[in-house]
């Protein structure tokens, strides 16, 4: 695994990664914790992301036989009766689960904290724009590509800029 950057901890049979398992991604991105068979993805297992989400799923030579994604606040997604953001109900789901906020505290993000960004930057909610570069870049700082013309107008006309 030293030449693809992942890491495995769990048993081998015939070489091959079988048994109960914990699978790191790359640098981290991702892991994956449950059975494999064969190297793959078999029964029961978790992928754990960075940003705290998880997909529960159902597995089946490495194909998803069922499952659900949890975001980190616990909102589950599942194919079937998802209604949430749909239509006119633009609502985060803290709202939902607690209800709205009297007029003047209403919420800009689901947690209510606004994520620290440069001042002249625009937050576009997966990290920010800054228009003297011309490049969105990640929360973290990261510079992670340059908008087309369409998208900057958009931000710059929808989205929140640090005064």
């Amino acid at each position: 695994m030293e030449l693809t950057g992942s890491k495995f901890e769990g048993e081998l049979q015939n070489g091959r990664m079988e048994g109960h398992a914990r699978f790191t991604f790359p640098e981290g991105s991702s892991v994956f914790e449950g059975e494999m068979k064969d190297g793959m993805f078999h029964g029961d297992g978790t992928l754990h992301f960075p940003d705290g989400g998880k997909y529960v799923a159902k597995w089946d030579h490495g194909r998803v036989v069922e499952g659900r994604y949890i975001f980190k606040d616990g909102l589950v997604w599942e194919r079937a009766g998802w209604d949430y953001c749909l239509g006119d109900d633009r609502r985060f789901y803290s709202e939902r689960v607690g209800g709205i906020r009297p007029a003047g505290e209403s919420l800009q993000t689901n947690t209510g904290v606004l994520p620290p960004i440069p001042q002249g930057c625009f937050d576009t909610g997966a990290g920010y724009y800054d228009p003297n570069s011309s490049f969105l870049y990640s929360y973290t700082g990261v510079q992670q590509r340059k908008p087309e013309k369409d998208e900057i107008d958009w931000i710059t006309k929808h989205c929140r800029i640090q005064r």
